[in-house]
């Protein structure tokens, strides 16, 4: 049985973009807020959060090795998670 996953919309996204400059931890009451007032669920507003801090936390990593090691004629990626996995790890 195929799994059908429903994406968030990009008004959902750049909703949730706003919010997480504001409050990048919701607490459990306004997750359920946001998936009521989204229409998604529990558990995909959470997964977003942590997802979205991780991807903070690996730009700002990112930055900080990048102030550090840049080299000329080589690209960097912004934030790309697939690159900072490949070459910096």
């Amino acid at each position: 049985m195929k799994v059908i996953k429903n994406k968030l919309s990009l008004e959902d996204k750049e909703f949730l973009e706003k919010y997480f400059e504001n409050n990048s931890r919701p607490n459990d009451k306004e997750k359920n807020e946001i998936a009521h007032f989204l229409k998604v669920s529990y558990r995909k507003i959470k997964n977003w959060f942590q997802n979205r801090r991780a991807k903070e936390r690996l730009c700002m990593t990112y930055e900080k090795i990048s102030e550090h090691e840049i080299e000329e004629n080589k690209v960097y990626p912004q934030c790309n998670s697939l690159y900072l996995r490949y070459f910096l790890f």
